[in-house]
C-alpha cells in the first residue's frame, strides 16, 4: 500500500481529535443573517463512533463517521447548498485494511439570473472518494429548461464524469450532454416528448474510446373520451468504438393501442420493431425483429382479472417466424397483495409452462 495513503494510529488520533472539537463547538444548526438579505445555517452530524469487538478482551476494529451541511443564500442572487460526510474504518494492529470513505454534494441556482433569462438553471456536483483515494468518482452537471411560447418545453443539460471505480481499473472520463423537448397537442389530446443525447467516453491507460448518441421520441394520445388510448415510440441508438472495435446500432419502433370494448374488458394492439446493424471495417451485419400481438383483458372484479394474448414473432437473424398464446389468471386477494398463474407456449425456453407468482406491495397496509 502506498505509504502517503496508509492510515496510522497517530493519523486516526488527529482526526478524532479535531472532528469531536468541531462537533462539540457545533452540535446543534448554526444560523445567522449576516449582511442584509443574506442567510447562511451550518448544521454539523454529531461524530459517532461504532466499536467492533473481537473478544472480550479485543477490538476488531472501530466504525467512525460525522458530517457538515452547510446552506446560504444572498437575496436571490444565489442559493447555494453542500453536505459532506465522512466514514473511516479502523482495524487491529498491524493490518493494512483501514480506510476513509468521504463525499461531498452541492448545488447552486439563482432566482434572479433565472428571471432575467426567462429560465430555469441550476448547478450540481457530487464527489465521492474511498479507500483513502484508490477509488474516486467526480462528477457536475449544469444545466437549464426554458418553457417555449407555452408550446413545449427545453431542457439542455451537460455531464462531466471522472472516476475510477477500482485500483485494478482504469481511469474513465465521461462528457455528455443531453437535449429533451415535451409539449401538448391540447386540442388532439396528445402528449409528446424526445430526447437527445450524445456521450463520450475515454479509458486511461486502455486506451479505449466510444461515443454514444441516443435518440427518443414518443407520442400519448387519448380519443373518444378516453375510450382509446394509444402510444408510439421510436429510439435509435449508435455505439461507435475505437478502429478495432466494430460500431453498433439498435433502431427501435413500437405502437401499442388499448380500447374498451365493453366496460371493463379491453382490446390491446401492439407491434414492435427493432433492427440491429453492426459494422466493422470489412464487413456490415445487420437483421431485424418483428413482434405483434393481440389480446382481451377482461376485470369482471377488482379482486381478479383475466388476461390472453396471441403472439407473432418474426426474426431475419434466426431465420424463424412462429406463433405462440399466453394467458394470466390474476387474483388480488388485498390490496397489497396480487396473485397470477400463467400460461405460455414459449415460457420456458420455447416450451410450453406455467408460471405462478406472487406481488406483495410494502407501500400499501394489509385490509382484512
Amino acid at each position: 500500500m502506498n505509504q502517503a495513503r496508509e492510515i496510522t494510529s497517530q493519523n486516526w488520533c488527529s482526526m478524532v481529535l479535531l472532528l469531536t472539537a468541531l462537533s462539540l463547538a457545533g452540535a446543534d444548526v448554526f444560523a445567522d443573517t449576516g449582511p442584509p438579505g443574506f442567510d447562511f445555517s451550518v448544521s454539523p452530524t454529531l461524530f459517532g463512533t461504532e466499536l467492533v469487538p473481537k473478544s472480550d478482551t479485543e477490538l476488531k476494529e472501530a466504525r467512525l463517521h460525522s458530517g457538515l451541511g452547510i446552506s446560504m443564500s444572498g437575496d436571490d442572487l444565489f442559493k447555494l447548498s453542500m453536505n459532506y460526510k465522512m466514514q473511516g474504518r479502523l482495524v487491529s494492529e498491524g493490518s493494512q485494511l483501514n480506510s476513509v470513505d468521504q463525499s461531498l454534494d452541492a448545488s447552486m441556482q439563482s432566482d434572479r439570473l433565472d428571471d432575467l433569462f426567462n429560465i430555469k438553471a441550476g448547478i450540481s456536483a457530487n464527489s465521492l472518494v474511498q479507500k483513502g483515494g484508490e477509488n474516486y468518482s467526480y462528477k457536475i452537471s449544469p444545466g437549464f429548461s426554458k418553457s417555449l411560447h407555452n408550446v413545449a418545453k427545453l431542457d439542455v443539460r451537460y455531464n462531466y464524469e471522472l472516476m475510477k471505480p477500482s485500483s485494478d481499473e482504469p481511469q474513465k472520463e465521461t462528457k455528455a450532454y443531453t437535449l429533451g423537448l415535451k409539449g401538448e397537442l391540447g386540442f388532439a389530446n396528445i402528449h409528446w416528448t424526445s430526447a437527445y443525447s450524445k456521450s463520450s467516453i475515454f479509458r486511461k491507460l486502455a486506451d479505449k474510446s466510444k461515443e454514444i448518441r441516443d435518440l427518443t421520441l414518443k407520442f400519448v394520445g387519448k380519443f373518444d373520451r378516453e375510450k382509446l388510448s394509444w402510444k408510439s415510440i421510436y429510439s435509435k441508438s449508435s455505439i461507435e468504438n475505437d478502429i478495432l472495435t466494430p460500431a453498433e446500432g439498435i433502431e427501435t419502433f413500437s405502437i401499442q393501442s388499448r380500447y374498451e370494448i365493453v366496460p371493463k374488458m379491453l382490446l390491446e394492439l401492439s407491434t414492435s420493431k427493432i433492427r440491429k446493424t453492426i459494422v466493422s471495417s470489412i464487413s456490415q451485419q445487420s437483421g431485424h425483429e418483428i413482434h405483434h400481438a393481440a389480446g382481451i383483458t377482461w376485470s369482471p372484479s377488482r379482486l381478479y382479472s383475466l388476461v390472453f394474448n396471441i403472439n407473432k414473432f418474426n426474426s431475419s437473424v434466426l431465420a424463424q417466424q412462429d406463433y405462440y398464446s399466453s394467458g394470466k389468471v390474476i387474483w388480488f386477494p388485498q390490496d397489497n397483495v396480487k396473485l397470477s398463474l400463467g400460461y405460455g407456449d414459449k415460457l420456458l425456453e420455447n416450451s410450453r409452462g406455467l408460471l405462478f407468482s406472487v406481488s406483495l406491495d410494502l407501500d400499501k397496509k394489509m385490509t382484512l
